[in-house]
C-alpha cells in the first residue's frame, strides 16, 4: 500500500471510504504561459486563468473502487457496471474479478456516480474542488511538481497488458495533499459534467495535468472513467484574474 502524507483526514462510515482534508484559501486555476501547452486549441477551454478562494472541504483519497461499489449495489439494486459505451466492462453477472477488488469502478455515467455519492452520504467534486485537490496552492502543472514524468501515473506506457491498477499505487505522484492518482488511473467525473485526471489508455502528457478538462456526454460508461467523491461543499469565492 502507497505510503499517505501526513495530513487530516477523515473516513465515511457508510462506505469505509477514506479521505483528506483539502485546507480552505486561494489557488491558481486553468492553464497559464507557462504551461507547455499553452498554445494548443484543446486547451482553449482551460483558459483565462485565475484565482480563487474555496472553502475547506474533504477529498476522496483514492477513487471510488469495485468492492465499494458492489456494495452500493448490493444495497440499492442500483444496476452494476455492466455496460461500457467504449470497451469491454470488468463486471459480468453482478460481480467482478477478485484481483479488481481494489481497483477504480470503471463503466459508471454520471448519474451512476450521483447515485452512489447520494448513497454514501457524499458529493461529486466540483471542477475547482478537484483541480485545487490535485495542484495545490502554488499552480503546479501535474500533482507532483511541473515536469512530466509517466513512472509517476498509470498510462499507456506503463500499463503492459494491464488496464486500471489499484488506487493506492503510484503514490510517488501523489499531490501535495496525499491524493493518489489524479494523473492518471482513470479519468473522473466532477459535478459539472466534466472528467479529469486523463487514465491508462493515455500516452500524451497533455490530458495528465491538473488543468486539463474534458466535456463528455454525462451517459458516457467508459472503461477508463471512474470517480471519487468529496465531503462538505463550500462556495466559490470571486475570482481574481492571474497577472
Amino acid at each position: 500500500m502507497g505510503r499517505i502524507p501526513k495530513v487530516m483526514q477523515y473516513r465515511n462510515f457508510k462506505d469505509g471510504y477514506n479521505m483528506a482534508l483539502i485546507p480552505s484559501g486561494e489557488a491558481i486555476f486553468g492553464t497559464g504561459p507557462d504551461d507547455p501547452y499553452f498554445e494548443e486549441s484543446s486547451t482553449d477551454r482551460e483558459k483565462p486563468q485565475f484565482k480563487v478562494g474555496i472553502p475547506e472541504f474533504y477529498m476522496g483519497i483514492y477513487c471510488v473502487t469495485n468492492e465499494q461499489y458492489f456494495k452500493f449495489v448490493k444495497e440499492t439494486g442500483h444496476r452494476p457496471p455492466e455496460q461500457a459505451t467504449e470497451g469491454v466492462p470488468v463486471w459480468k453477472n453482478g460481480g467482478f474479478p477478485k484481483e479488481k477488488a481494489r481497483h477504480p469502478v470503471v463503466c459508471v455515467s454520471w448519474d451512476d456516480a450521483k447515485a452512489y455519492c447520494g448513497w454514501a452520504g457524499l458529493s461529486l467534486p466540483t471542477d475547482l474542488q478537484w483541480e485545487k485537490a490535485a495542484r495545490g496552492f502554488d499552480g503546479r502543472i501535474y500533482p507532483w511538481g511541473n515536469k512530466w514524468d509517466e513512472k509517476k501515473c498509470r498510462n499507456f506506457n506503463n500499463k503492459g497488458l494491464e488496464t486500471t491498477c489499484d488506487v493506492d499505487d503510484y503514490a510517488q505522484g501523489a499531490s501535495v495533499f496525499g491524493i493518489f492518482n489524479m494523473s492518471g488511473n482513470v479519468w473522473e467525473w466532477c459535478e459539472d459534467c466534466f472528467v479529469r485526471g486523463g487514465s491508462w489508455h493515455g500516452d500524451s502528457p497533455l490530458p495528465f495535468r491538473c488543468a486539463s478538462r474534458l466535456p463528455i456526454n454525462p451517459d458516457n460508461r467508459a472503461i477508463w472513467t471512474g470517480f471519487r467523491c468529496v465531503r462538505r461543499c463550500g462556495i466559490v469565492f470571486q475570482k481574481e484574474a492571474v497577472k
